[in-house]
């Protein structure tokens, strides 16, 4: 991760460039040192990051990257630290919570779905039980938004 060298160089740090060394403290640092950073390459300035689900990306392919060089997961309860700093560092750097309305479905249209999926002939599945357990699935779904606790479309 090319980035993650760079702060280290940046910040004078170059020991805690190794996974081994990979603590809460020096993540928070990388992150909060790559949210704040506003020069790129050549010093070039940076768009900066804007939005809080982008901050979840980058902690996400941070981990994919730390799982492939050290051959094993981080632990379970470092992630779970990480999330408590990533909404730490949202609310510092003031990042936007912002995401798309999802559309509503309906129960005319639920029903329309349920008579598709039984009647077409495009979608196969492996066997024909997976037809009636996506059938199952859709109308616990259905139920289950349509209780009157949850939270109705205007």
């Amino acid at each position: 991760m090319l980035t993650q060298y760079r702060c280290w160089t940046f910040l004078r740090k170059d020991h805690l460039c190794d996974y081994a060394t990979v603590s809460v403290c020096t993540l928070h640092t990388f992150f909060d040192w790559l949210l704040s950073h506003c020069q790129g390459k050549g010093g070039r300035r940076r768009r900066g990051t804007k939005y809080a689900s982008s901050l979840g990306t980058y902690w996400k392919v941070y981990r994919l990257v730390y799982e492939r060089a050290a051959g094993f997961k981080l632990d379970g309860k470092m992630n779970r630290s990480m999330h408590k700093v990533l909404r730490k560092l949202t609310k510092k750097h003031s990042l936007k919570k912002v995401g798309q309305d999802k559309a509503c479905m309906y129960v005319e249209d639920l029903n329309l779905v349920l008579q598709t999926n039984l009647a077409t002939t495009e979608k196969r599945y492996p066997h024909g039980r997976c037809r009636i357990q996506v059938q199952l699935y859709l109308q616990i779904a259905g139920f289950t938004v349509n209780r009157p606790q949850a939270n109705y479309c205007s």
